[in-house]
């Protein structure tokens, strides 16, 4: 006769394999079949509540529950309205902008999300920094990433720019006298070769832009005598070519005592300013000019342009031994820095083109006295029909040497961006996003010993002190010197220190 006991863990072993063959069709396991079930559940419970856990405590932290809003600078950004303050003697003192923010604290600012509610009831001062900082400083890894471009007439498209602009239609019969000034943005694709060159033209004057300087042609007609006559030059405002430095003019030679009795040569008399051909070895034809010193010999372009001038002779033909009899002298500067053969012309492509400088700039340690080098680049053109060929250009400096200024020609089409009112001329800036520049006005006195200028992410140039500059997070060595034509055109803001930081 079974006990009770044995009735009872009869039951619950038939019912042991009959919630095993259910549950895992094996009616003789050993195991529970709701053994695993449960552990799972248990320790997902387990795990569900430290997670909740976690994320009260951070929630609780994050709204300002803690105090550590409270330490010394954490910049303390009211959840609710967005106001940033910095909590001093126990006042909560609004600061004006995030540039004040790091120059009151030495660059050591921490920004933390406070809710509204945690900062009721803490007494409110009078606001800090300075009026007008800047708001958007670069990340101190992209400062001076890219090149500065300065476009007079539109710009090329940069897709990722933090400073949107409206477009507008370009205005009929010239280049509107706008800028589009580019910090930080990515260089132009193509370069402008050594003997290319672009006609321009601003209030009634046409320039040729060569190697980075700007030509006066002196002469309505010097234009036709150098073979550019079917070339239309570009219009472009007079706060462009200011941007580039200026040549000699293209024009005759000056001769002095023009038209006076000069020495004989070749037996026959002759007049100073008297133009001469000499057949060289190689087959080809020197020219020289008679000044009062002797026989100075002409470049191809020198020469077109001397004999074009009204009231002057034709050559006269020498002899090589004439030549060698007559007293020699050479064209004074700034005639002799001309291009030795008229440049090919490049000319924009479409309706509308961008013509451009663009620069790298000079970094401050390594600064030069000179002015910093154009890139020269070209994209989009063509160069002029029956453009005489070009020799190839002579080699370079050695890497590292001062080169020539050289000019970026880059032809961008589309519309134009409207541009901000600055003095005579419209000036729009763009800044790549993050990005930015640390400049210094001169290379010849140490980084160190003189203000900087930095260019926020809005395009607003802040004149700054040494030790601001360090408190922004940023370096002196990063300091970079650009002609100093281009920051004039960006608009100023007010200057940055940590003297007169508190200031309210």
């Amino acid at each position: 006769m079974q006990s009770r006991r044995d009735q009872v863990d009869a039951q619950r072993y038939l019912n042991f394999r009959l919630t095993g063959a259910l549950v895992r069709a094996d009616p003789d396991a050993l195991e529970s079949p709701t053994r695993r079930d449960v552990r799972s559940l248990v320790a997902g419970s387990v795990v569900a509540l430290l997670m909740l856990g976690g994320v009260a405590a951070w929630a609780w932290l994050a709204s300002g529950g803690s105090t550590a809003w409270r330490q010394p600078g954490v910049l303390i950004i009211d959840r609710s309205t967005g106001t940033r303050f910095l909590f001093l003697d126990g006042v909560l003192r609004p600061v004006r902008n995030v540039a004040s923010a790091r120059l009151l604290v030495d660059g050591n600012v921490k920004p933390l999300t406070v809710a509204g509610s945690r900062l009721a009831g803490v007494p409110r001062g009078a606001p800090l920094g300075v009026v007008g900082g800047p708001e958007i400083l670069p990340d101190a890894g992209r400062l001076n990433a890219g090149v500065w471009r300065a476009c007079a007439q539109g710009s090329p498209d940069t897709a990722d720019t933090a400073a949107a602009v409206a477009n507008w239609p370009r205005p009929a019969g010239g280049a509107g006298d706008r800028i589009v000034v580019e910090v930080a943005g990515p260089p132009a694709a193509a370069r402008v070769g050594r003997d290319e060159g672009l006609l321009v033209s601003s209030e009634g004057t046409d320039y040729l832009l060569w190697r980075g300087r700007r030509l006066e042609l002196a002469r309505p007609w010097a234009a036709d005598v150098l073979g550019w006559g079917g070339t239309a030059s570009v219009p472009v405002p007079a706060a462009f070519l200011e941007l580039v430095p200026a040549g000699p003019e293209l024009a005759p030679v000056a001769v002095p005592e023009r038209g006076t009795p000069g020495p004989d040569i070749g037996g026959r008399p002759t007049s100073r300013g008297d133009l001469f051909a000499v057949a060289t070895a190689a087959g080809q034809t020197a020219y020289y000019l008679l000044l009062p010193t002797g026989l100075a010999p002409l470049t191809a372009t020198q020469f077109a342009l001397t004999q074009a001038e009204p009231g002057t002779a034709p050559a006269r033909r020498i002899t090589s031994a004439e030549l060698a009899a007559a007293p020699r002298a050479r064209v004074a500067e700034p005639a002799s820095l001309l291009p030795a053969r008229p440049p090919v012309i490049v000319e924009p492509r479409g309706d509308t083109a961008a013509v451009c400088v663009e620069t790298v700039g000079v970094p401050a340690v390594f600064a030069r006295s000179t002015e910093p080098a154009w890139r020269a680049r070209v994209a989009g053109a063509t160069a002029s029909p029956g453009a005489p060929a070009q020799p190839p250009p002579p080699a370079g400096p050695a890497s590292g040497a001062p080169t020539d200024p050289a000019l970026a020609l880059v032809l961008a089409p589309g519309p134009l961006p409207a541009g901000t009112p600055e003095a005579d001329v419209d000036v729009d800036v763009r800044v790549q996003a993050r990005g930015g520049a640390l400049l210094v006005p001169d290379a010849d006195v140490p980084v160190d010993q003189q203000q900087c200028l930095l260019v926020d992410g809005a395009g607003t140039a802040f004149p700054l002190t040494p030790d601001a500059v360090e408190a922004l997070g940023y370096r002196l060595e990063q300091a970079i010197e650009v002609p100093r034509q281009l920051p004039l055109l960006l608009p100023r803001g007010p200057s940055l220190d940590l003297i007169g930081r508190a200031a309210g």
